[in-house]
């Protein structure tokens, strides 16, 4: 079932499943208030809502989004671009997307952030400008198994505490040490899923979005094939640790495999 665990303010639809996992382009329309439908308001909100469609863009690009059976390194998307919208709507195409159905109430969830400033009324992510068939985003009381979990065949490779604090330890072992130029590319990966994870992409309720944060130094340390990570002030939800795992395991191509995974 795939469902937000926030009372929404503004209705949100999306196209029949699967939508976001076929490799193939969706369309994210928001319906802003008539309250801000005049000429400058509306453009701080459109702008307001794109920054955070780009958060989750390179959330996806970093294999965050691949969940139980779609290969990390497979998990992507190739672009986002502002296609307009009449009067108060705005829509956005995020091309050949192929990231997990549970990444839909992590986008849904995410415009509160601009619905504080700029209310919205609908939220609507279709395969098709032309989709008509679409289902409400339902709500849930459950608090497991809401966002992207580890991809399947590798998940018996990640131990997670039980007993998380607000500071986190990531220790990632690979068969073998990175080059440079490999440290690079984890990097990369991981700090794309810092900064969605800093901005709200998994939010722990009750909280909105942009209480739940993380703090980073920026330093990776490497101990040759073994990487160590810190986050000072975790305030995530806790499966947001699933999309780090998959970020890692995205690398498979330009680093080397990645053996074990132990967060504490």
């Amino acid at each position: 079932m795939i469902a937000t665990r926030y009372a929404l303010p503004y209705a949100v639809y999306h196209s029949p499943l699967p939508v976001m996992s076929l490799g193939l382009d969706v369309f994210v329309t928001l319906s802003f208030s008539s309250e801000i439908s005049a000429k400058g308001m509306e453009a701080k909100g459109i702008e307001n809502a794109e920054s955070l469609i780009a958060a989750f863009f390179h959330l996806t690009g970093s294999g965050a989004l691949s969940g139980a059976t779609i290969a990390p390194w497979d998990s992507t998307a190739s672009s986002v671009d502002f296609v307009g919208g009449p009067a108060s709507n705005a829509t956005w195409k995020v091309s050949n997307i192929r990231a997990d159905e549970r990444s839909i109430p992590i986008l849904a969830q995410l415009f509160l952030i601009t619905h504080s400033d700029f209310p919205i009324t609908k939220i609507m992510i279709r395969g098709g400008l032309g989709e008509r068939t679409l289902v409400a985003l339902p709500a849930t009381d459950k608090d497991l198994g809401i966002y992207p979990t580890v991809f399947t065949k590798l998940a018996s490779r990640v131990g997670i505490s039980p007993d998380l604090s607000a500071d986190v330890i990531v220790v990632a072992h690979f068969a073998s040490d990175p080059t440079i130029a490999q440290k690079e590319a984890i990097r990369l990966k991981i700090e794309d899923w810092i900064a969605a994870s800093a901005i709200g992409c998994y939010p722990a309720p009750p909280h909105r979005p942009d209480f739940c944060s993380l703090e980073y130094d920026g330093t990776l340390d490497f101990f040759q094939a073994e990487l160590q990570i810190g986050f000072r002030n975790f305030y995530c939800h806790r499966e947001a640790l699933y999309g780090l795992c998959n970020s890692l395991f995205a690398v498979k191509d330009n680093a080397p495999e990645v053996m074990r995974i132990v967060i504490m």
